[in-house]
């Protein structure tokens, strides 16, 4: 989520329930033009096999 210049990042284990992991403030990330998304899969349980992060949407909005 962005805020001004303000990205929060949340995790979630399941995809319904959504933590507040983290944010960064990005000084230059103004107008609104700037938007982006980042995804991470984490394989603590099975190392050396391939995990994906899937999305079944996507969306931004003013």
């Amino acid at each position: 989520m962005r805020d001004g210049t303000v990205y929060t990042a949340y995790a979630s284990p399941d995809g319904t329930a959504w933590q507040q992991v983290a944010t960064a403030t990005v000084p230059s990330a103004s107008g609104t033009g700037d938007a982006g998304m980042v995804a991470s899969a984490v394989n603590l349980n099975y190392p050396g096999q391939i995990t994906t992060a899937l999305f079944d949407s996507f969306s931004t909005h003013e």
